[in-house]
Parts: C-alpha cells; sequence; structure tokens
C-alpha cells in the first residue's frame, strides 16, 4: 500500500469530477501470498510476515483507498464495489492469509455499508467463486490444489 500514490490519485480525481463528487469505487486487491515463499503453505509453516503482507494489500490498502474517497463519494451519492472472494466464506487449505484478508474484507464492507447508507452511499461485495488463476498456484504442494485438472 503506497500512501502518496493512494493520495495522489485521490486529488487527481478530486479535481477531475470537482463538485459532483465520484458515482463508483471498485476496490480489487488481491494477492494470496507473501514474498520470499515459505517452504509451505500449511498454517504450521506460513511466516507470520507473510499473513501481514496479504493483509496489507488484501485488507488495510482497501481500507486506505476507501477512507480517502469517501469524501467525493458522499458528495456524488455514489457507490463502493468490493472485490472479495468466496474465500470469505469458506476456508481452504493451503491459502490462511489470502483467506483471513478476505474474511476481514467481508466484515468491514458489511460495517462500511451499514455507516454509510445514511449518507447516500451504497455498498456492494462481489464473492467470485474459485477461478482457474496463477495466483494460488505458485504455494500449493502438488496434488493438492483445490479442483483437480477435470473439475474445472
Amino acid at each position: 500500500t503506497n500512501s502518496d500514490q493512494i493520495r495522489e490519485a485521490m486529488e487527481t480525481i478530486s479535481n477531475f469530477v470537482g463538485d459532483k463528487g465520484l458515482y463508483g469505487l471498485f476496490n480489487n486487491a488481491g494477492i494470496a501470498f507473501g514474498s520470499p515463499p515459505s517452504k509451505s503453505t500449511a498454517i504450521e509453516y506460513e511466516r507470520l510476515e507473510s499473513y501481514r503482507q496479504v493483509m496489507e494489500v488484501n485488507f488495510f490498502g482497501v481500507v486506505q483507498v476507501t477512507q480517502a474517497f469517501l469524501p467525493l463519494l458522499r458528495k456524488g451519492k455514489g457507490r463502493i464495489i468490493m472485490n472479495a472472494s468466496i474465500a470469505g466464506f469458506f476456508g481452504s487449505p493451503y491459502v490462511s492469509p489470502y483467506t483471513a484478508s478476505k474474511f476481514a474484507l467481508e466484515g468491514f464492507s458489511d460495517s462500511l455499508r451499514r455507516e454509510v447508507l445514511p449518507l447516500g452511499v451504497s455498498v456492494s461485495i462481489l464473492e467470485p467463486g474459485y477461478v482457474v488463476s496463477q495466483i494460488m498456484k505458485p504455494n500449493i504442494p502438488e496434488g493438492l490444489e483445490p479442483y483437480k485438472e477435470r473439475e474445472r
């Protein structure tokens, strides 16, 4: 999370939209693992630093961006869309940092929704299911992937 970039983006957009405010904010942050990789992503071996890195991007970054843009969203009676994950509902093995961050995003989004609705701002959560992509592949032990090739 880069606070200077968030501030600069907010200032640029604020200058562009002016008194109309902002109609929409799409929060899409996601890394699955910290770096460097642990010897295994099993909870027993996962480094605490990995949890911190994933939470910083997937949760605290979203909180910071949302806080920065809320004044513009209130002006525009806008909508915040959070790109979360099915991992925010169901824990899966070998991806606990990612799962924990998405559970946190779910709770934050629900609280935010209740706070800003009276101000004319709506909050929606997208919760895509498992998608065949490279985000999870590097650290999941061979043969223990969430879905086998034939199930994709």
